[in-house]
């Protein structure tokens, strides 16, 4: 199937029907789990998304997914509640616009786009 860029809206409007994010995080359901299946939910409808690895300078990874949209370039989305992150990039903290959620110990140390 082939992916494609789209609109933020559009985005939008596949986080509010996609329900990955009501899933329970457990031992067997992590952040892994939950960037691999809001990924593969939004390729399957044909929507150009990646599962993202960061690291941080200190403590555990994270995952989360990209969308790569046509009037916003890139957009990262925290699988586990559908939170918009912002300036996404090394050197950076992980945080929302509101900085309300910061994930991870310190700042971004890589991204890497999980095949």
């Amino acid at each position: 199937m082939a992916l494609y860029p789209v609109p933020m809206d559009k985005v939008t409007r596949f986080l509010a029907w996609d329900k990955t994010n009501y899933q329970n995080y457990t031992a067997w359901y992590g952040c892994t789990d939950f960037a691999e299946d809001l990924t593969y939910n939004a390729q399957h409808r044909g929507i150009e998304a990646y599962a993202v690895r960061v690291s941080f300078e200190r403590g555990a990874g994270h995952m989360i997914v990209l969308f790569n949209t046509t009037d916003v370039d890139l957009v990262y989305i925290e699988p586990q509640t559908d939170d918009i992150y912002f300036n996404v990039m090394e050197g950076n903290r992980l945080c929302t616009a509101d900085q309300n959620l910061c994930m991870g110990d310190g700042v971004i140390t890589s991204l890497r786009i999980v095949p």
